[in-house]
């Protein structure tokens, strides 16, 4: 009796072997790829270059421009919807001489701390009369009554 389903299932049996493509193939043959420079940099000969690369969705790439100090990075969502993002920087050299500016910390004094507590009540107090203001404004006016509409 034949079973169709021999043949497939002695396939599936088999160990896996990998596909092998043959020397001359060109999928085997290299492309013309960037030199990367130490640091993930690639090369490039022009500014419109590195703007016009692809970029896969996902992927950030950084271009280093013959020549100039310019690096550009070029990234791209995840989406392929999006337009990539180009981000670009203008090298510039320090001295290495030259001090940092330190970042220490300023405390404030005494006098400082009682400047600020005086002016937080003078504050206090110049609020405290607005609102005895506003509240004088608004209180509600004594009805008016006919005989008494009637002598003023």
């Amino acid at each position: 009796m034949y079973n169709p389903y021999q043949n497939l299932f002695q396939q599936y049996q088999q160990p896996y072997q990998p596909y092998q493509q043959a020397q001359g193939s060109p999928l085997n043959q290299t492309i013309n790829q960037p030199q990367m420079q130490s640091g993930g940099f690639i090369s490039v000969a022009t500014e419109e270059e590195a703007i016009r690369w692809a970029v896969a969705p996902g992927n950030v790439m950084t271009f280093k421009v013959q020549g100039k100090p310019i690096v550009i990075e070029k990234s791209m969502g995840f989406s392929q919807l999006e337009e990539p993002k180009i981000d670009k920087y203008r090298l510039v050299k320090e001295d290495a001489t030259e001090p940092e500016p330190s970042h220490d910390p300023e405390y404030a004094t005494h006098g400082d701390i009682d400047a600020l507590e005086s002016e937080i009540a003078a504050l206090k107090k110049d609020v405290d009369a607005l609102k005895a203001k506003s509240q004088e404004a608004f209180k509600p006016k004594p009805a008016r009554t006919k005989e008494g509409s009637k002598n003023e």
